[in-house]
């Protein structure tokens, strides 16, 4: 065993977890590098597997390990490695270069290292392999060699909107299409990116200011796409009459470069997880270790936390918490769960408890474990929490049906109307998802939660609910995103009303309404509906018949203009007091003038339709004749 792999191996004993942490995620290779003297360099099986070597083979075969760096990348090395020797202001180790593989084909590496100046100097090396991500890098820039470039040209004065072949393709509308302003920002996502368009516009629009900004559209198929958008006003005394530019379809580059960003900042979390709180819980022996930022998370000293025996953060657990975190525990040890991915109040050194969201991933025994293990971190999410429980609170006191759920549709309050409208007053729906308390939730409502989970508010004012026990259920609905405290969409809001009553009553009215309709219409018996002014304003046709007059002709008149002199006034004097509410109704016999001048005499019945204030909307007569 060479020295420095005896000193590489001391390191490692450390019990510190950080330096379990580096050793067990650096699946792509640890070295350690000997700072003057021969420079002698020693790395682990890992490396050498990356390189397709075995550690006899590279013993025997392999170079200077620096050998095996492609020769451009070299002298970048070296000037990486110097600065961090010599402690250079702000340096650091960290080159991305291409090794050799024993095949003789290249390997890009990400190596970064530090400097441990105790016992000897020494440069302790990480690898990253990332020849995927570089080939993505590749991809792009062939990508940005061949993109698809439009061209628009907006006419203001003109009020015309022109759109080139290929701007239209990226729209996914036909050749014929005729954009104009309006329906072309409606192509922009809803919230960020149409907000954004529109201010862009109305500034090179009032301020002749040039815009270049990537923004998201959703084409004519529902498909959202990342498009970088330029454009560039032509003035004319000041103002824009004109605005043209460019427009790219960045989708891929802007999806793929996304992912390179993730990617390269795991490995940078990974490589440097000072940054987050770490624990590390051997499942056998029942023993726990945590990282010095766990510690301060809750406020408290690591070395305090290790004399009191309070690393063991199972019992810091709230105890409203404490029988709901080892459930899922056990789930995920089990295999019942896929992940333990859990939120819970964990008390601190001052007492207070703190809302952290806690994961970790299993290990079985392999080379780096001789037991199984839990690796995981945490983090804060007290003010998150804290803000969400204002909003809980607004929620369940509300005198409306809501809900409020996360991004997998999970419960996390609703309002005591919500229970009550659906029934649930004595079930525990929280942390239960929406599909497992109404499992006749359809498709369509599915697609609609997704939607309003990427950011579309969404509201309907008659919808038809089939519950799973075959009622039917009316109701007025509007549905939100909500977002966290960095944000991010951390579920949806929804509201809802029930109509059903208020559907019912309509159609009961509906149906009083064609009853009445048919029996004015085909009646036996004359009849009207008269205006509070005396005006006829709907007649049958049995009462056209009695007076001789079409329904045309009786509209044109008043009941005053049809009835006898002698028989007016007690009929005004009944029809006031209908007016004011002393008579519901009256009956009188009457005579009428027919329009040949003879006289009609009849039996008259009257009462009274009011609106809602109490006023006279109209009068409905009965004319029965008499011999």
């Amino acid at each position: 065993m060479s020295p420095l792999q005896k000193e590489f191996e001391a390191f490692f004993s450390n019990p510190n977890p950080l330096c379990e942490f580096i050793k067990n995620i650096a699946n792509d290779g640890l070295a350690i590098l000997e700072v003057g003297g021969k420079q002698d360099f020693w790395a682990n099986a890992n490396f050498w597997s990356r390189l397709n070597y075995t550690e006899k083979q590279a013993a025997k075969e392999a170079k200077s390990w620096k050998e095996l760096i492609h020769p451009d990348d070299r002298h970048m090395e070296m000037q990486a490695y110097r600065s961090l020797v010599y402690r250079e202001s702000g340096a650091k180790y960290d080159p991305v270069l291409r090794l050799q593989k024993r095949n003789g084909a290249w390997v890009w590496m990400r190596l970064q290292g530090v400097f441990l100046e105790e016992p000897n100097p020494r440069v302790l090396i990480a690898f990253t392999e990332i020849t995927d991500l570089k080939h993505k890098e590749e991809f792009l820039q062939h990508s940005s060699e061949m993109a698809r470039i439009g061209f628009y040209d907006w006419d203001i004065k003109g009020k015309s909107l022109y759109w080139s072949p290929v701007t239209r393709e990226i729209h996914g509308v036909e050749a014929s299409y005729q954009p104009d302003y309006r329906n072309a920002i409606k192509f922009y996502k809803e919230g960020r990116s149409q907000q954004k368009i529109t201010e862009l516009v109305d500034r090179a629009l009032h301020y002749g200011e040039p815009y270049d900004e990537e923004l998201q559209i959703v084409n004519s198929d529902g498909q959202e796409c990342w498009v970088r958008v330029i454009g560039i006003p032509e003035l004319q005394d000041g103002r824009a009459i004109r605005i043209y530019g460019l427009f790219q379809d960045i989708d891929l580059k802007v999806r793929t470069e996304k992912a390179i960003r993730s990617e390269r900042e795991l490995y940078r979390q990974v490589l440097q997880g000072a940054n987050v709180g770490a624990w590390d819980w051997d499942v056998d022996s029942d023993r726990m270790t945590l990282n010095r930022k766990a510690a301060e998370l809750l406020g408290y000293d690591l070395e305090v936390m290790r004399r009191e025996g309070q690393v063991y953060w199972f019992d810091l657990l709230h105890p409203n918490d404490y029988e709901r975190v080892w459930r899922e525990l056990k789930e995920y040890l089990v295999g019942a769960r896929d992940e333990f991915n859990t939120e819970a109040r964990l008390r601190g050194a001052e007492g207070n408890y703190r809302w952290l969201a806690i994961n970790g991933k299993l290990f079985q025994p392999d080379l780096h474990f001789e037991r199984p293990r839990i690796v995981g971190i945490w983090r804060d999410i007290h003010y998150e929490k804290e803000k969400l429980s204002y909003h809980s609170t607004f929620i369940q006191e509300a005198p409306l049906a809501i809900a409020m759920m996360d991004t997998k549709m999970r419960y996390i309050n609703c309002s005591h109307k919500w229970r009550t409208d659906y029934g649930l007053e004595e079930q525990a729906i929280i942390g239960m998802s929406h599909y497992e308390i109404f499992p006749e939730i359809s498709q369509e409502w599915k697609e609609l939660h997704q939607r309003c989970l990427a950011g579309e508010v969404l509201r309907k004012e008659e919808d038809l609910f089939l519950r799973a026990d075959g009622r039917k259920q009316w109701i007025r609905w509007e549905i939100r995103p909500w977002y966290d405290g960095n944000g991010d969409t951390g579920g949806i809001i929804m509201y809802t009303e029930d109509i059903t009553q208020h559907k019912k009553d309509q159609e009961t009215l509906a149906r009083t309404q064609r009853a009445f309709e048919a029996n004015f219409k085909n009646g036996a018996i004359g009849m009207a509906i008269i205006g509070p002014d005396g005006s006829w304003k709907q007649v049958n046709e049995k009462l056209c018949s009695m007076l001789g007059y079409n329904e045309e002709e009786l509209n044109s008149k008043t009941f005053q203009d049809l009835t006898h002199p002698e028989d007016l006034e007690k009929d005004l004097a009944l029809l006031a007091d209908l007016s004011t509410g002393k008579i519901s109704h009256y009956q009188m016999e009457k005579r009428y003038f027919r329009k040949d001048g003879s006289i009609l005499k009849a039996l008259l019945a009257a009462a009274v339709v009011r609106n809602s204030d109490g006023s006279v909307e109209h009068y409905i007569s009965q004319v029965i004749e008499r011999d």
